[in-house]
């Protein structure tokens, strides 16, 4: 064999090498750049998955916050039509303390204690203490409520 035979067949051996080589390395890089842009498609599919549940979550909760300040300007309401019977109340009271301090005792002399005002002083300092405390218990119960409502949201 000649020089010349061994040369060409050397040189075409090493073009066939390179050219494999090039062709599968531009194959892997191929399948590498496909496998890239999938798990990239598969990423941001998750984040819009995850994205969709906290919209979901987030207008739970928002349906939730409306109903319990629905409830709260219930409960304010109701408020403001017990002031105006409790007012309707006082004044009633004060025509009927009106009525037995004119009254003409049959003593002669004025009583030791007004009844009447202690009974009034009493139903006033039990009603505006009790009042008090019904507001407290139902906005209490409303924010419990709303609390579970919420937490029931995220667990489901």
């Amino acid at each position: 064999m000649s020089i010349r035979a061994i040369t060409i067949g050397a040189a075409i051996t090493a073009a066939l090498f390179f050219g494999v080589r090039f062709y599968g390395h531009k194959q892997y890089k191929a399948g590498y750049d496909m496998a890239h842009k999938d798990q990239a498609v598969v990423i941001a599919q998750a984040y819009e998955k995850v994205r969709e549940i906290e919209r979901q979550r987030q207008a739970a909760i928002e349906v939730i916050r409306h109903d319990a300040l629905l409830q709260i300007e219930q409960i304010e309401m109701d408020r403001d039509s017990a002031d105006a019977t409790s007012e309707r109340l006082r004044k009633e009271l004060a025509r009927y303390r009106a009525n037995a301090t004119n009254a003409c005792s049959a003593t002669g002399g004025p009583s030791a204690q007004d009844p009447i005002g202690v009974l009034i002083g009493v139903l006033e300092g039990l009603e505006s203490t009790g009042r008090e405390i019904a507001e407290y218990a139902d906005r209490a119960k409303v924010a419990g409520l709303a609390c579970e409502g919420a937490y029931r949201t995220l667990t489901e």
